[in-house]
């Protein structure tokens, strides 16, 4: 392909891989070839002034060398080109974010990896509203009443950005603003049908009534997922939002938004896991009112209410035909209902039962109010602050013993201020209490020292701290057995420390402008200690009522298993010589060193050597000695297992977008990402390395008085690689789009 070489165990595929290889082709070196095409070109200021300022960082608009942290833009031409089909896959274009694909209907999104299904130390905002879920602090992203088309841009910062934000920003933050009401005036449709059986339909309408502008969209999507993976999709999703413009100085804000769907879950042959379909519903509401003050200062109040359900129900059993599958030979109910449990003399025996449970099955509430007054004292210094208070409340009859709920206030400020046109200060902090671990304060500071108008160098500090969530605090999961004492499966004891991370930054900032050239990196180097994750752990005598269950069944929340520090690097280059056509490549280095707590481990002494050197290892060789009955020789001798962090981030990742909109309708682009091998926690398998690429060739043309678009896109237009573990291969997909824009 475009006479380049390709190595590694990639195969290339004939039919649909050829025809739009060409495709790949001029996307990528036609910006390049052109570049130098005649054309007015602007002067060096009018290339400085057209760089967009950036919000996310420190809540006041700055220009990104002004900034205390990187931040990187996605547009909405950068949206629309990348191809991507679901919203989580936009961020394999951010340096240093790793998205997974855990199921067809779940994704993770983090960043420097140490993230498993739930990514829960990256906060995730929609116009200042939060969608995480306050049952475990994630992000269902496939769930959330959010189109692609109704944003307008995305800026994502990869590091703490708690002084900000909170305690959900503790590793990163991603802001997502949707696009202005009066910006979608009339119909749209749009249609997508391809690869897994595939079809998505989409309708908006804009409208204007007197000084309010409103936009209602809405879809529809269905598809089959994995093949050979129960997680289909059957999805419906609505949304609103409604601005007021009262006058100059006031307008209102109003958004609704609701996502029902069945989506497939479970795994074949799994009796603890096993396929069915869960229900995932999730709906808010959001009102905000600003007042601009002046041309630099301004306030809003801003409330917001999140629910989120998800309804999974299911049986295990009979309790003889589960042991038999575990033993590999069969037991009948008589036999099992003799069959001794516990340790003499407290021994018991169980009836044959099928039990319920169902380990997706939560209702969870978040009511949230936020204040900000913006303001700039004088011409050098401009500061954001704020105070907000979240009540959240969480329900699971198989995951907690019984409702709980949280209270969090907040109050942070930001400033900036400048010395002399050449240094920058920015400082923050961030004061939150809750009802999990109480008072703590995240600070941050950066200098930002501009050699030039050209060139800039950043240096920034910052400690941040991520409370436990609701879930982690008080896990509670048995299963309940008729006869018997419970079987403990997820245990929660209390977290009284929140997880905390220490991080520095080296960044430097260049633009040439005749180039059209923009580079941003950054050295950095991050410590989280103490650690939050679940040990397999039996230690407690009233959890070893059931000897016979293997150590990995029980898992107990701590935040005593470890610590991390990363080193890394960071990079992102931008070249855009006219507004249409750009080129994006981004590439990080990361390397996570430390070792985490993963389980407890009854041994023998004969047992030992195999863990002294190697992968894992004992954490040290003093056992915790549990006595579980009156006999001596009955003693269990519980020695700590580790393993190390290193390969739970990808150590090189990287991404490239590329695209060019020509003058006759045409629009061609392709994406390029991967990353080297590494393993997710929680359910990930080692993956090895991949690079997917992704190719899109649209054609805009008029139908009357109508807009009509068709795109052609492909997926992994390469071989075959794996999402997340290694059932979830990701093969060569297509898509064809349809949309008409109504007046």
């Amino acid at each position: 392909m475009c006479a380049v070489a390709r190595s590694g165990n990639i195969t290339i595929k004939p039919g649909f891989y050829r025809i739009l290889s060409s495709i790949v082709c001029t996307a990528l070196f036609y910006p390049l070839a052109n570049a130098s095409a005649p054309m007015d070109l602007p002067t060096e200021e009018d290339l400085l002034a057209e760089i967009p300022l950036v919000s996310s960082a420190a809540r006041l608009p700055q220009r990104p060398e002004d900034s205390p942290a990187t931040v990187t833009v996605i547009d909405r031409d950068m949206i629309r080109m990348s191809g991507a089909t679901n919203l989580a896959d936009i961020f394999r274009l951010v340096p240093g974010f790793q998205v997974g694909h855990v199921t067809g209907n779940k994704f993770s999104v983090t960043s420097h990896g140490l993230a498993d299904e739930i990514s829960n130390r990256l906060l995730v905002l929609v116009d200042g509203r939060s969608l995480h879920t306050a049952f475990n602090s994630g992000v269902d992203w496939a769930n959330t009443p959010l189109e692609i088309e109704d944003i307008e841009r995305i800026e994502v910062i990869s590091g703490p950005n708690v002084a900000s934000y909170g305690a959900n920003a503790f590793n990163g933050v991603i802001y997502i603003t949707t696009r202005q009401p009066f910006l979608d005036q009339g119909t749209y449709i749009g249609m997508t049908a391809g690869s897994q059986d595939t079809g998505i339909g989409k309708f908006r309408y804009g409208g204007r009534t007197s000084n309010f502008d409103y936009r209602i969209s809405g879809s529809y999507r269905e598809d089959d997922g994995f093949d050979d993976v129960n997680d289909d999709t059957e999805q419906a999703r609505l949304s609103f939002r409604g601005i007021y413009q009262k006058d100059l100085r006031d307008h209102w804000d109003v958004q609704l938004g609701l996502a029902r769907g069945d989506y497939g879950i479970g795994f074949p042959n799994d009796r603890f896991t096993p396929e069915r379909t869960g229900k995932r519903t999730s709906h808010h509401e959001y009102l905000r009112w600003t007042r601009t003050l002046n041309p630099t200062d301004s306030v809003y109040v801003q409330f917001y209410h999140n629910r989120y359900r998800m309804d999974d129900d299911f049986t295990i059993g009979p309790l003889s035909e589960v042991v038999s599958e575990e033993l590999g030979f069969p037991i009948s109910p008589e036999v099992f209902e003799t069959i001794p449990w516990g340790y003499p003399p407290d021994t018991f025996t169980l009836k044959d039962q099928t039990i319920r449970y169902g380990l997706e099955d939560i209702n969870t509430d978040r009511y949230d109010l936020e204040f900000q007054h913006v303001l700039q004292p004088t011409d050098d210094f401009r500061m954001a602050w704020g105070a907000g208070l979240r009540y959240e409340t969480i329900e699971g009859e198989y995951w907690l013993d019984g409702e709980e709920e949280d209270l969090v206030s907040r109050l942070y400020v930001n400033g900036e201020k400048r010395f002399m046109d050449r240094l920058v200060l920015n400082l923050g902090a961030n004061l939150e209490d809750n009802n999990i671990v109480g008072t703590e304060i995240s600070p941050r500071i950066a200098f930002n020292y501009h050699f030039s108008d050209r060139h800039t160098l950043r240096l920034g500090a910052a400690r941040a701290y991520r409370t436990p969530s609701l879930l982690e605090n008080n896990w509670s999961s048995y299963f309940e057995f008729d006869g018997g004492p419970p079987l403990a499966r997820h245990i929660s004891y209390g977290l009284d420390d929140p997880e905390e991370i220490t991080s520095y930054e080296i960044g430097y900032i260049a633009k040439w402008p005749e180039q059209a050239l923009t580079l941003d990196m950054k050295l950095y180097r991050e410590r989280i200690d103490p650690v939050i994750r679940h040990v397999n752990d039996r230690r407690d005598v009233g959890l070893y009522t059931y000897p016979q269950v293997p150590v990995e069944w029980i898992q107990v929340l701590s935040n005593d298993v470890g610590s991390i520090d990363i080193d890394g690097f960071e990079l992102q280059l931008v070249y855009r010589p006219r507004p249409a056509a750009f080129l994006v490549f981004t590439y990080a280095y990361a390397n996570p060193e430390g070792e985490f707590l993963k389980k407890y481990e009854d041994l023998k002494e004969e047992d030992l050597p195999a863990y002294e050197q190697g992968v894992p290892r004992l954490c040290h060789t003093s056992p915790d000695v549990v006595q579980v009955s009156p006999d001596p020789e009955e003693n269990r001798n519980y020695y700590p297992i580790c393993w190390p962090f290193s390969g739970r981030a990808p150590e090189h990742s990287y991404s490239l977008l590329t695209g060019y909109r020509f003058a006759s309708g045409w629009e061609s682009s392709v994406s390029i990402s991967g990353t080297s091998a590494f393993t997710w926690f929680g359910d990930g398998t080692p993956l090895p390395s991949y690079t997917r690429i992704d190719a899109r060739l649209a054609k805009q043309f008029k139908i009357g008085s109508s807009l009509a678009d068709v795109a052609l896109i492909g997926q992994n237009l390469g071989g075959d690689y794996l999402e997340f573990r290694d059932d979830n291969v990701f093969d060569t997909r297509a898509y064809l789009q349809f949309s008409l824009s109504l007046p």
